[in-house]
């Protein structure tokens, strides 16, 4: 099939070329960033060297010149602005693809780079990088616990909406509660099988849950989904002195913002909990590693970002 149209203005006008793999795609991709980025011609050494490249075999779909630049483009891997490109008169690092003029997105990140970890004082990294896990003083897990086997994740699934599956019954009827998924290798090796309850405890906390046998997850790894175990959203029992009534339903015997929460639920100053929310599964934070003898037993949380960290605590794992 010749798909392609040549240039019209061009030594290929009336011709059309095959459109039949990636490399007929590529090709030209390359040349269109070659011509955008106004990449000069290479010179004939570079053509010659890349003449032994698979994509030479392609280059009489385009001009000399083009064919040319596309060589200048893939003897150096890429196109690459002058480093002093990157700053503007201020000094200020400002490279990247602009999102928005005070927000663009950087691969380096000076003012990062500049700066230091308010906990360990080490000097920060302004690009991506590789980190060992750690503790929020710098203490390498592996170190402090090597005692714990295993390494618990969380995630989520798209038929729950994060914290909230209490309140959604339907998805309640298919899926009751959540499971510890554990890789058959390990599941063998502590005498798991799928529907035994198990336990999972790092330093700080435990968990216990419904065992389940499961290739999604690697070997060495604990999972389980995110959205079980919570104790709000309806569940539990509380008390609102001289206002509970108003407080569940806004003085109304319906509130749709507390999911057909009503006043059937409210005794004087007591709040019972919906029993169709009862407490299911297991809520895998229970179990996940904090800080517990530093930074006041505070969660682990990313040094650069600020966030607590979800896929880093070490636990051990047993039968309940």
């Amino acid at each position: 099939m010749a798909a392609i149209p040549g240039d019209p203005d061009g030594a290929h006008t009336g011709q059309r070329f095959p459109l039949f793999k990636a490399e007929d795609f590529a090709v030209r991709g390359v040349a269109n960033f070659a011509h955008n980025a106004s990449v000069d011609p290479a010179p004939a050494e570079e053509v010659e060297y890349v003449s032994a490249f698979p994509v030479a075999q392609h280059r009489d779909v385009m001009t000399d010149e083009e064919w040319q630049r596309v060589v200048a483009v893939l003897a150096r891997g890429g196109y690459f602005d002058p480093p002093e490109a990157a700053w503007d008169e201020d000094e200020r690092h400002t490279i990247g693809v602009e999102l928005d003029d005070p927000a663009p997105l950087q691969m380096w990140h000076e003012v990062l780079a500049t700066t230091r970890e308010s906990q360990t004082g080490r000097e920060r990294w302004g690009g991506a990088t590789y980190r060992e896990r750690e503790d929020g003083v710098g203490r390498k897990l592996k170190d402090l616990d090597p005692d714990y086997p295993f390494t618990v994740v969380t995630f989520r699934l798209a038929t729950r909406t994060k914290a909230r599956t209490a309140y959604d019954y339907w998805a309640i009827e298919t899926m009751p509660e959540n499971f510890v998924e554990i890789h058959p290798r390990d599941a063998a090796e502590y005498g798991v099988a799928t529907g035994d309850r198990v336990r999972i405890a790092s330093r700080s906390g435990a968990a216990e849950g419904v065992a389940k046998i499961s290739q999604r997850v690697r070997p060495g790894v604990i999972a389980g989904t995110h959205h079980f175990g919570h104790t709000q959203q309806g569940v539990g029992e509380w008390v609102i002195t001289g206002g509970a009534i108003d407080a569940v339903t806004g003085g109304r015997e319906y509130s749709s913002v507390l999911h057909k929460m009503t006043s059937s639920n409210v005794d004087g100053d007591e709040v019972h909990g919906d029993a169709r929310r009862a407490k299911r599964g297991f809520n895998v934070n229970d179990a996940m590693r904090r800080n517990d003898d530093v930074l006041d037993d505070m969660p682990l949380v990313d040094n650069a970002g600020g966030g607590t960290v979800f896929l880093d605590s070490r636990v051990k794992l047993e039968k309940a």
